[in-house]
């Protein structure tokens, strides 16, 4: 059963408009655009195997939210983009909760303008259960990026400051965050930022999994003076059930155009995990903090060759 509303403007607080979807059962689709400003959309999905479920959202200040509860293998993706100039420092606002195992949530959130000053973008994607797999990708700046996954081989990604827009393709003050704690063994998480002044945190509860953070510290001149700090990469593995095995790497690479580097920093408890920590460029700090027995530790620092190369450590 499907149901879809568009209320007419005076009854909702807003200029834009609603729409809600609801779905009971298996095997079901929903595609869902809203043009404009101010826009809200609504999901709700009961069952397994919703595959083909799609919100756009072409404006500014919209928000979309989607509950997909109690089902397994269902997939969704949310593209919200602000393609105006004229709408600077405005929020894009994207939820997602997935009840259920083999789940599939993909967030792209864009601003076309960097000179507008846009933003925030915030995406929030919870996943509780078993093998599902998140990916967030926003371009901007002061933006929020989470994952909270709690179950076993889930997957993460997010990548803040990747487009195809050239000069613009980076973010500014954006924060990047993934949790998988709890039950989350034989987890995999992944960070990428491009630009200047961003965060990246990741923490893991388990064993058996792994971590990976690439920083890009490149401005470009018409930003320089805003955004003058280094970027910031962290990750903590703590106990899981034996609370061992896990790998966490680190990449970060230093253009020279600010007066600030990279910092990283590891934390890792248990036995048998490994660190590997690459900086390149120069003005860069890392620390690296591990308990327990039979760890290792690798930690690379040059001043110069701040070129990024086509492959990563853990490729």
């Amino acid at each position: 059963m499907c149901f879809v509303a568009q209320l007419p403007a005076p009854v909702i607080p807003l200029d834009g408009n609603l729409s809600a979807v609801e779905q009971y059962g298996d095997y079901n689709s929903y595609d869902l655009e809203q043009d404009g400003t101010r826009n809200f959309a609504e999901i709700y999905t009961d069952g397994d195997y919703n595959k083909e479920s799609f919100v756009d959202q072409d404006g500014a200040w919209n928000t979309s939210t989607v509950d997909q509860d109690g089902g397994n293998y269902n997939w969704v993706d949310v593209t919200q983009e602000n393609m105006d100039p004229e709408n600077g420092w405005d929020l894009n606002f994207s939820y997602i909760r997935q009840h259920g195992d083999h789940n599939d949530a993909t967030v792209v959130q864009n601003h076309q303008y960097i000179d507008a000053h846009p933003g925030p973008l915030v995406a929030y994607t919870f996943q509780p259960g078993t093998y599902n797999s998140s990916t967030q990708q926003q371009k901007g700046m002061i933006d929020l990026a989470i994952v909270y996954q709690n179950g076993d081989y889930g997957t993460a990604l997010q990548n803040q400051g990747m487009s195809s827009y050239g000069i613009d393709g980076k973010a500014y003050g954006s924060l990047a965050v993934i949790g998988q704690i709890g039950s989350a063994y034989g987890s995999e998480a992944e960070q990428e930022q491009h630009g200047a002044w961003n965060v990246a945190g990741i923490i893991q509860g388990s064993d058996y999994s792994q971590a990976r953070q690439l920083q890009v510290s490149d401005q470009e001149g018409h930003i320089n003076n805003l955004l003058e700090m280094p970027n910031v990469a962290g990750i903590i593995q703590l106990e899981g059930a034996h609370t061992h095995n896990n790998e966490a790497y680190q990449v970060q690479y230093f253009d020279g155009s600010t007066q600030y580097g990279n910092w990283a920093g590891v934390f890792q408890m248990g036995g048998h995990n490994t660190s590997m920590q690459q900086q390149v460029g120069g003005n860069n700090a890392s620390g690296v903090i591990q308990v327990g027995i039979g760890n290792n530790s690798d930690v690379r620092q040059t001043s110069t060759g701040a070129s990024m190369p086509f492959t990563n450590p853990w490729d």
